[in-house]
């Protein structure tokens, strides 16, 4: 990435709205990774991990694409129906020259699981 894109990126983060949309987006992403991932270490298909927790496949493979917007609770049953245990790590939007309060705030006092 080049030092302009990264100085225009530290700008929009800047602005609480839009801090909030990548936050967003941001966690829809991990989670898609994430669930793609388990899937992948428990050996299953996408259509196993379906018929298992009573969605279709084409939810699963909305899931991990971050084509969906699941509830907590339904993340907790597919995780669950995998044989899983999801754990929450919570780390600050830290980008070179950003000047973020609740940044410096979260790297000073860790959230702890």
């Amino acid at each position: 990435m080049t030092d302009n894109a990264l100085e225009e990126i530290e700008k929009w983060l800047q602005d609480d709205a839009h801090r909030q949309a990548y936050g967003s987006e941001n966690i829809r992403l991990d989670l898609a990774i994430a669930l793609a991932e388990a899937r992948h270490s428990v050996r299953l298909t996408q259509k196993q991990l379906a018929e298992m927790s009573g969605v279709s496949q084409a939810y699963i493979a909305k899931l991990e694409s971050g084509a969906a917007n699941p509830t907590i609770g339904h993340i907790g049953a597919l995780v669950a129906a995998m044989g899983l245990r999801l754990r929450f790590k919570f780390e600050p939007i830290l980008m070179p020259g950003l000047d973020n309060a609740l940044s410096q705030e979260l790297t000073n006092h860790p959230v702890r699981s």
